[in-house]
């Protein structure tokens, strides 16, 4: 199943309810949202989310501004697709969890989290998410300041319902952009999940931004 839900956050939560009966251990959040006065401090529009029985939550640290989310909540039939989710939180630059083994080219991540830091620095809350074994995600920022409070969610074909290709880019200083070949898709069958870490120290999104 697949249900859409688009909500606003003035404060620190808010959490809508699953209508359609789904186990939310086979479901997957896919999570966009856009952000008003909340300035470039990352613990106002940096936002986690997860399931708490029924209902989907989004949180932040502090509530100030207004957040706005389109959430998609998927449901995966487990005899084809296994989900796994998880919780990590780290203070310094990484963190990791153990799962169940994948085949990594039938796996693919997405995940959030919220700060306590009232930095305005991207190098501290903007984080990276891969498997780095077929056993363990790891959540990767570029400096340290506050703590990270991250849900992560692993969906993987059991059999050969799709094909997941890996890839890592740096766009380094003065550059715009950057590229990398991949083994050539059916564009109209595919789609892109991607998460960035910066080394960005400042607060001018038109440098550290993808």
């Amino acid at each position: 199943s697949v249900e859409r839900f688009d909500f606003t956050m003035g404060g620190t939560s808010a959490s809508v309810t699953l209508t359609k009966g789904q186990d939310t251990s086979n479901c997957v959040p896919f999570m966009t949202r856009r952000t008003v006065g909340t300035y470039d401090y990352g613990v106002r529009h940096q936002v986690d989310v997860y399931f708490s029985g029924s209902s989907l939550t989004a949180r932040r640290n502090n509530g100030g501004g207004t957040v706005y989310l389109s959430v998609f909540v998927v449901e995966f039939d487990p005899q084809y697709i296994k989900v796994q989710q998880g919780y990590i939180t780290f203070g310094g630059t990484a963190g990791s969890s153990g799962i169940d083994n994948v085949d990594t080219s039938k796996a693919a991540l997405v995940h959030y989290g919220r700060t306590s830091t009232w930095s305005d620095d991207w190098e501290d809350w903007k984080v990276r998410g891969y498997f780095n074994s077929p056993s363990s995600v790891r959540l990767e920022r570029d400096a340290s300041s506050g703590t990270m409070y991250c849900h992560y969610y692993v969906f993987e074909a059991l059999h050969n319902e799709f094909k997941v290709q890996h890839v890592s880019l740096t766009i380094g200083y003065s550059q715009y952009y950057a590229t990398t070949g991949i083994t050539a898709v059916d564009m109209s069958k595919s789609f892109v999940l991607a998460s960035y870490e910066s080394e960005v120290w400042y607060d001018d999104d038109r440098y550290a931004a993808c």
